[in-house]
């Protein structure tokens, strides 16, 4: 049975003396290599209205430069270029609507093989806390304000950060057990959560649908 192929996308030309290819859309990022004016790459996706632009070079190096036509230039308007994936950072806070900073700690060790979405939500509707946590990565956590929060968990790959979604979606956890931080004294509390994989879901937390999980603000 015939099948569609997805249109290729057309290349692009690096027009800067010298643009640095990035593991991520972010100065942030590492760089993996320096490109050369004139060099012809093909597109992979952009983020953040082509502020950021996924290349792969010579088909093969795949990552990120900056948008623009100082940059690179290509034959494709912005709106006609996908979304691409990409690994935010270990500990990269994806929501944070604390007004003040509090005492409490937590460290979240993932030993999955996916990277996660890790969102802790107050009893109270706010504050709300989103970080993300790389497979086989630790992120310690501080400024927690007093407080119960639920913890909620997404495990994935190939994060979307327009969407700010994974594409590829492994499961969606809420730990059973609220985390309650107070301090008093000069003494506050301290959590460490780890995540592992046991027959499908995480240890002491309950499988619940993608609609469940806590949008980020």
């Amino acid at each position: 049975t015939p099948t569609s192929s997805p249109t290729p996308l057309p290349q692009g030309q690096v027009q800067a003396s010298v643009l640095n290819l990035r593991a991520g859309p972010g100065t942030q990022y590492e760089s993996l290599l320096s490109l050369q004016r004139g060099m012809l790459v093909d597109l992979a996706g952009q983020y953040n209205q082509c502020e950021w632009i996924k290349i792969r070079v010579e088909g093969q190096q795949e990552g990120w430069v900056k948008g623009g036509d100082g940059f690179l230039t290509f034959p494709l308007a912005c709106a006609n270029l996908p979304s691409g994936t990409f690994r935010p950072l270990n500990g990269s806070l994806l929501a944070d609507t604390r007004t003040r900073p509090g005492m409490g700690f937590l460290s979240l060790q993932n030993q999955t093989s996916a990277d996660a979405l890790v969102f802790l939500n107050e009893d109270s509707g706010t504050p709300q806390l989103a970080f993300y946590v790389r497979s086989m990565e630790t992120f310690d956590l501080s400024g927690i304000p007093n407080g119960s929060y639920q913890v909620f968990v997404a495990r994935g790959t190939e994060w979307n950060g327009d969407a700010r979604a994974f594409e590829r979606l492994e499961e969606t956890l809420r730990m059973q057990e609220k985390l309650v931080f107070k301090s008093a004294a000069g003494q506050a509390s301290l959590w460490t959560l780890i995540l592992r994989t046991l027959a499908g879901s995480t240890e002491n937390a309950l499988p619940i649908s993608p609609a469940e999980f806590p949008p980020l603000p």
